[in-house]
């Protein structure tokens, strides 16, 4: 940190390295480890006598309470200049996903909204400030993972602005846009060629569909050709 170097009105500059992040109800302090915590000189340059405000007061300690009863009384300023810091930054959105309604779960991550912030040490919340349709999808505060509310989630495309934001408030909002498809069934070991016997009579299983769908829905066959 910085040092003392003149009397009179000092100004330190903290490095990036060394500041912190200031929360609401903190208080602004002085300290110094084994010296008088702030000397007063009377008429400096003078070749008078020197008083000091902290004569007789011992050394302060972190916590230590010192007394400056007997001593001339004087004023003093130690303020400090707090910035509104740097705003927090997602690093992976916007962005766009295509799901198969079979893959949401609830509860279940499908995505995990990520920031950054220049600001060490700063922690980041998470929120979802808007969904187009509401009410399908939410958002961790902390882990920013993004998680369908129930299992029956409808197909189509789902727009969320999700948000980040920083203990001084600065934010960034962007938008993850998920559509959501509904597989169509599949059908298994469907034969190009079945031959049949010129004695064949009506109803005669000539080959047993085997469909399915990767959605659980249930499934209709029907010939679209003969």
């Amino acid at each position: 940190l910085s040092t003392l170097s003149s009397t009179g009105d000092n100004t330190f500059s903290i490095s990036t390295s060394d500041q912190i992040s200031v929360q609401s109800g903190d208080q602004v302090g002085w300290y110094t480890g084994g010296a008088a915590i702030v000397d007063w000189q009377n008429q400096p340059g003078n070749s008078g006598n020197q008083n000091y405000l902290t004569t007789g007061a011992s050394a302060a300690t972190v916590g230590s309470t010192v007394t400056f009863s007997g001593t001339t009384d004087e004023d003093y300023a130690v303020y400090a200049t707090v910035s509104s810091g740097s705003s927090p930054v997602f690093s992976n959105l916007p962005s766009s996903l295509v799901l198969s309604m079979r893959l949401l779960t609830p509860t279940s991550s499908i995505f995990t909204a990520a920031a950054t912030d220049a600001d060490a040490g700063d922690t980041l919340t998470y929120s979802l400030q808007s969904a187009s349709p509401s009410g399908a999808f939410s958002v961790d505060s902390s882990t920013g993972d993004v998680s369908p509310t129930s299992s029956s989630t409808a197909t189509g495309t789902y727009t969320l602005t999700i948000r980040v934001t920083d203990p001084c408030g600065n934010n960034d909002d962007q938008d993850l846009t998920i559509t959501v498809t509904n597989a169509p069934p599949e059908l298994h070991d469907m034969p190009v060629v079945v031959d049949i016997s010129e004695s064949a009579v009506d109803e005669t299983l000539l080959h047993l569909i085997n469909a399915t769908d990767p959605d659980g829905d249930p499934v209709t066959c029907t010939f679209s050709s003969s």
